[in-house]
C-alpha cells in the first residue's frame, strides 16, 4: 500500500508533467522554467531536434514550435518509481498536431511517443531539516527528458522541417 508521501508524490510528479504539456501547447516558454531543472538535459532527437541543456532547448522550441498551427498533448498511463528524492518516470503521449508547410498548407499529423523522465525532488527555502517532503511542484524537475517512438513512425517526416526526415530506430534513449 502507498504511504500519503508517495501518492502526494506522484500526483505531484503529474502537475508538472501536465505543466509541461500546457506550456508547450500554449507556447508559454517561461512556463517551462517551472518544469525543468536549469541543468536539465532534454533530447528531442527521436524527432529530427536537438539534445541538450535547458536553456539551449527553451530557445530551440521558442523557435521552431511557432509552425505548428496547433498541438494537443494528450498524456496518460505513467509508470512513476519512486526512490527517495528521486524518480523515473515514463508516460504515453498522443500529440495531435497541425504542421504549417511553407506552401501554407497545414498538416496534420498525430505522433504516438513516450516521455522519459529523471525528476528529483528538491528542498523548498522554508521546509525545516526533519520534514521529508520530496516532490513539490515547481520543485519536482525533470533532470533529463527523453523520447521515444515506437518504430512504426520510423519514416515519418520531422516535425521541426530539419532535412535529415525520419527517426531513429524505436527504443532509442541517448543520454549525455
Amino acid at each position: 500500500m502507498l504511504t500519503l508521501q508517495q501518492i502526494s508524490d506522484r500526483r505531484e510528479i503529474d502537475d508538472v508533467l501536465i505543466a509541461y504539456c500546457h506550456a508547450i501547447d500554449s507556447h508559454a516558454w517561461d512556463e517551462l522554467d517551472a518544469v525543468f531543472t536549469p541543468d536539465a538535459w532534454v533530447d528531442y532527437t527521436v524527432f529530427g531536434g536537438p539534445a541538450g541543456p535547458y536553456p539551449e532547448i527553451k530557445s530551440f522550441l521558442a523557435e521552431a514550435l511557432p509552425r505548428f498551427a496547433y498541438a494537443q498533448h494528450i498524456i496518460s498511463t505513467s509508470k512513476v518509481k519512486l526512490d527517495g528524492d528521486r524518480a523515473t518516470a515514463r508516460t504515453i503521449c498522443t500529440n495531435p498536431v497541425g504542421i504549417r508547410e511553407e506552401s501554407g498548407e497545414v498538416r496534420h499529423v498525430v505522433y504516438a511517443l513516450w516521455y522519459v523522465d529523471e525528476l528529483s525532488g528538491r528542498r523548498k527555502a522554508g521546509d525545516s531539516a526533519g520534514e521529508q517532503r520530496r516532490f513539490l511542484t515547481p520543485s519536482t524537475l525533470p533532470r533529463r527528458r527523453t523520447i521515444q517512438a515506437p518504430t512504426s513512425l520510423s519514416k515519418s517526416r520531422s516535425p521541426f522541417g530539419r532535412a535529415e526526415g525520419g527517426l531513429p530506430p524505436s527504443e532509442r534513449v541517448l543520454s549525455r
